[in-house]
């Protein structure tokens, strides 16, 4: 993989971009009442207009799998008012220094990867050697699914600030909302919701960052993952066995991911963990073995969807997923959903809570066991991540001074830092779990 920066793409690769355009954007198109998905002839002159940088990411047959924009001049923005941010930051007005990050897309079967990551890096790069201001437009519908948290943490990385200079809301006036209070938000109707393979809607696959995103810890996004393997690929292998929740204008709100390995049944054979499921399907995989299990990764649903029961239907969606391959169980190194409110309470311990009901305290965990799940115990260091102290801080968003131990936002244990070798390792425990396929 390769970025090259192109002040003019070549004609002969815009169609293919495009493409790739309409597949990640699409579903855009009906999100927001500012227009935000340009038409095949906008696409073409934004590609042919010198005042737009365009970093694209080549694979190595060199077809382009990912572009990043940059508009180096506010006028090449036509929905951009340069006087606003002219007055706001005359100095850097003064020196052409006020530019305008577009959109970055990749490849289908490149989500996840660093490509998208490492697009924005260059654009981010470039800004800080001119020393520019950047601005970038993020809709309601991006906004409530985290997207702004990226951009801060990209720009924090090299020297920049985040903050909001303007915004623009739209009212309706409609007989519906009478008697209600003046201004209130209309909240956007999620519905036709229905759970469907990824190998069925591959396209769909370039929202599923975004889902991840929306409720993931920044480290578990963008840290170094001590399994090693490239978890995109791994997934990419096997559409059949991821599953989303998709509404009626093919939104996605919801992404269930599991990987096939061998597993003989007991506790002595299951994997290390979440990073050990992980290195093992790969491990299987290129060996050529037949797998007889499947290990659920991961169950995400955005907020919009939270609370509604869809958690149990893609638990369901999985298993008969496995079940479609002949395997014996669904094995999953569960992550308690309120372990992070309590970080210093041993795992062990944790999974042995009730709450006043006498149930399993942590709902999460309280699911999979209703959903005919059998726990099967802790999985120690089962999910790690490493990372500089400069990333720890980044996406912790708090400064870590001195070695030591620190609680931080998402980790269900502390994050241990060790200042003299410039690293932060986080490693925590899940708890494994196993459901039947049959009965």
């Amino acid at each position: 993989m390769r970025v090259t920066v192109e002040s003019v793409l070549p004609a002969r690769h815009v169609d293919a971009m495009f493409d790739l355009y309409v597949e990640a954007f699409a579903p855009l198109a009906t999100k927001a009442v500012a227009r935000h998905v340009l038409t095949r002839p906008e696409f073409a002159a934004e590609m042919a207009d010198p005042r737009i940088e365009k970093y694209v990411a080549w694979d190595g047959d060199d077809r382009p799998v990912g572009l990043s924009t940059l508009a180096l001049d506010l006028a090449a923005v036509p929905w951009v008012n340069p006087a606003h941010l002219a007055a706001r930051y005359p100095e850097q007005h003064a020196r052409g220094a006020i530019f305008y990050l577009g959109f970055t897309l990749v490849r289908h079967d490149l989500q996840g990867s660093r490509t998208y990551l490492e697009l924005n890096n260059r654009a981010a790069i470039r800004s800080r050697a001119a020393r520019a201001v950047v601005g970038i437009d993020v809709c309601a519908y991006n906004r409530a699914r985290n997207l702004p948290r990226s951009f801060a943490m990209i720009g924090r990385r090299h020297g920049f600030g985040f903050g909001e200079v303007d915004q623009q809301r739209y009212f309706v006036l409609d007989p519906a909302l009478a008697g209600r209070p003046d201004g209130v938000a209309v909240p956007r109707p999620v519905g036709g919701l229905s759970i469907v393979p990824l190998a069925d809607r591959p396209e769909l696959a370039a929202q599923v960052p975004e889902v991840l995103a929306s409720r993931w810890p920044a480290f578990m996004l963008f840290g170094q993952a001590g399994h090693g393997v490239d978890v995109a690929e791994v997934i990419a292998r096997c559409p059949r066995h991821q599953v989303l929740l998709v509404d009626g204008e093919d939104a996605v709100h919801g992404a269930g991911l599991s990987v096939p390995l061998r597993w003989d049944g007991t506790p002595a054979d299951l994997p290390a963990g979440w990073d050990g499921a992980i290195a093992r399907a790969d491990a299987q995989w290129r060996a050529g073995d037949r797998p007889d299990a499947v290990c659920a990764l991961s169950i995400t649903l955005t907020p919009a969807v939270a609370g509604q029961g869809r958690s149990a239907e893609m638990i369901a969606a999985l298993r008969a997923a496995a079940a479609g391959i002949g395997a014996r169980a669904m094995i999953a190194p569960v992550r308690p959903i309120l372990k992070e409110k309590y970080p210093l309470a041993p795992m062990d311990a944790y999974v042995n809570w009730r709450d006043e009901k006498g149930r399993v305290f942590d709902p999460w965990l309280r699911l999979h066991l209703d959903a005919g799940a059998t726990l099967l115990g802790v999985a120690e260091s089962s999910l790690s991540v490493t990372g500089t102290v400069a990333e720890w801080q980044e996406w912790t968003g708090r400064p870590l001074p001195v070695a030591g131990e620190y609680v931080i936002p998402g980790g269900l244990v502390p994050l241990r830092v060790d200042t003299a070798s410039d690293v932060g390792r986080y490693s925590e425990p899940n708890v494994w779990v196993a459901h039947p396929i049959n009965g």
